[in-house]
């Protein structure tokens, strides 16, 4: 009996040792489990950065198995790219997000296209060739799309300014030009100047747009390009290839920014052209309209691919309806296309008159369109309503579902870093290595040594690689020279072409100064003693403007039937005659006079 007690007291023990044990492994297990679900959470959230070049918008999205999420959200007007970067962080910080690791930039200044490229069949290009080529299609587009802007285009961006003050701030300017005209004196106002009398904007709002306008002028004009990674079928030589750009030195500009900050910027986006993603997946033609503040985009997409593109500036001047109709009118058509009708265009982008815009489209083309927008904030997360987000969101799904780089072009963003055996320590690690096996080779020298016929077997070896080396460079050499050959029968079409066109433009010049040395002394025989003539000038061809100064009207009159009786012969008319009162030389009261001449 006096034993069950310490029985009992060794079993208590036991049981709590073992439920101890049980309650530390379920500890372990679920500390493993929040690890996991932490480190996948950070690989699944992403920070977009949305620049329409004043100011940023930055977006904390996480993808959720097919769905992705805004979970953060944050915004400034500062025009600094760095400083407006620090400023977001420090707010996703305050309120207590963690800044992802990794990025997307949407930016406007990225412009797409499809080009067709001078690629023969399959032929593969290097990424230096494909650059160059690319660049060179493409730098003209580029530089047509994106580089205007004017002060007025460059307010209204900015928010200082909008667009119907512009329009009457024009349209004074226009009349203050006919004002002027002609009287001399002090020149117009400046569009700034009358924007600040109006008290539109302040003197400090036109300086801030001056100096973007000034280093927008002043910007190096190189462009680092992006392309499909295959060409997407069409009637043209090596097919249309969908391609991005950006300015060289912007990229670079962020490239710093986003590595000040630890963040690996994985890809930078076209706002113009992102939220062709957002569009179903439909095998038959698609319209999709992006209308932003300084570009209307118009996209073709069919099987998930782009096959049409066309842009439609509008940074320098008030957009209206029907500059969007001309830019859509070619791809509407009552004819079935597939089969099937187009009824409806889907349409996005952040100009402020939008919802204007689609409906008196709407009434013109007699179509139906659908908004592709307001599908990031879906839990209401901000208070007022975003515009243009589906740019955002389809960058975020081309990014994380690997969508086809023939729908949806991209430039690269941060360099990723050197493979592993170009990391220094690696490569310190593996001269070890080479030492110690170089060691172990000289010790282990006397079996090859023993082998001789593996000797002979490499000798022979070398001997065929040399005979194919210098059978590759006889073929290499024979390739070449049929090349250059081929270009030189080019280079003498060219100047044979050139030649014929050389020949005919001297025969036209001769015959035009011939033309001109018969007509000048007509008007010698025309003229009386009280006509002085001030200039005469070909205003285009085989027209001509007369001008002068008379003592009477009669003179003028006179001179006009003798110089008609004259033309005749050569087939030409006055077709215009304006004489007014002018003072002439030394006061004297006169007439001024104006003729025209063309040919019948």
């Amino acid at each position: 009996m006096s034993q069950f007690p310490e029985k009992l007291t060794t079993y208590i023990k036991k049981s709590q040792q073992k439920l101890a044990v049980n309650t530390t492994g379920r500890n372990a297990k679920d500390m493993a489990k929040n690890i996991f679900q932490r480190m996948a959470q950070k690989a699944n959230s992403l920070l977009i950065i949305e620049s329409r070049g004043f100011g940023i918008k930055a977006y904390v999205v996480e993808r959720r198995g097919d769905e992705v999420e805004l979970i953060g959200y944050a915004e400034n007007n500062i025009m600094e790219s760095s400083e407006a970067l620090a400023d977001i962080v420090v707010q996703l910080k305050r309120d207590d997000f963690s800044v992802p690791s990794k990025a997307l930039l949407v930016s406007g200044a990225v412009t797409s296209a499809l080009l067709p490229l001078p690629i023969e069949g399959d032929r593969k290009l290097s990424d230096k060739q494909m650059q160059e080529l690319v660049r060179w299609e493409l730098e003209p587009l580029f530089t047509e799309s994106v580089g205007h802007w004017t002060i007025g285009g460059l307010l209204i961006a900015c928010g200082y300014l909008k667009e119907p003050e512009r329009k009457r701030l024009l349209e004074e300017l226009g009349e203050q030009k006919e004002r002027m005209a002609g009287r001399g004196g002090r020149s117009p106002a400046r569009f700034g100047e009358l924007a600040i009398r109006a008290g539109f904007i302040t003197k400090e709002q036109l300086d801030e747009c001056l100096s973007v306008h000034e280093k927008n002028q002043l910007a190096d004009p190189t462009i680092d390009c992006s392309w499909s990674d295959e060409s997407i079928a069409s009637e043209d030589q090596g097919g249309l290839w969908l391609c991005s750009a950006i300015n060289a030195q912007v990229r670079n500009e962020w490239l710093t920014v986003f590595g000040e900050h630890k963040i690996f910027l994985e890809a930078i986006y076209s706002q113009h052209h992102s939220a062709v993603t957002q569009l179903p997946v439909n095998k038959h033609e698609q319209l999709l309209l992006v209308i932003n503040i300084s570009l209307v985009t118009l996209i073709q997409v069919k099987n998930n691919h782009v096959v049409a593109s066309k842009q439609h500036r509008c940074s320098d001047y008030a957009l209206e309806a029907s500059d969007i109709v001309q830019l859509v009118s070619d791809y509407i058509s009552d004819e079935p296309l597939d089969g099937e009708s187009l009824e409806k265009v889907y349409y996005s982008g952040y100009h402020p008159r939008i919802n204007d815009f689609v409906q008196e489209l709407s009434d013109s083309l007699s179509c139906h369109f659908l908004n592709l927008d307001g599908v990031l904030d879906v839990n209401n997360l901000v208070n007022d309503p975003f515009s243009g987000d589906a740019a955002i969101m389809g960058a975020a799904r081309h990014h994380f579902y690997k969508f086809s780089s023939q729908q949806l072009s991209s430039l690269h963003g941060t360099p990723p870093p050197p493979p592993w055996y170009k990391q220094p320590k690696l490569q310190v690690a593996a001269v070890v290595v080479v030492v110690i096996l170089g060691i172990s080779g000289n010790e282990s020298y006397y079996i090859y040594e023993r082998v001789s016929t593996e000797s002979e077997v490499q000798e022979n070896g070398l001997a065929v690689e040399k005979i194919d080396s210098i059978n590759s460079k006889i073929n290499s050499d024979n390739a070449e020279y049929n090349r250059l050959m081929l270009e030189k029968k080019k280079l003498q079409e060219k100047l044979s072409m050139l030649s014929k066109r050389q020949s005919g433009l001297n025969t036209i010049l001769l015959r035009r100064q011939q033309f001109l040395v018969d007509l000048l002394p007509l008007f010698s025989r025309s003229i009386n003693d009280l006509i002085m003539i001030h200039r005469i000038e070909e205003t285009s061809w085989y027209q001509f403007s007369v001008s002068g100064w008379s003592v009477d009207q009669l003179s003028i009159d006179e001179f006009n039937q003798k110089l008609t009786d004259e033309l005749d012969v050569w087939d030409m008319q006055i077709v215009d005659n304006s004489s007014q009162e002018e003072k002439g030389f030394s006061g004297i009261d006169g007439y001024k006079f104006t003729m025209i001449l063309e040919s019948i």
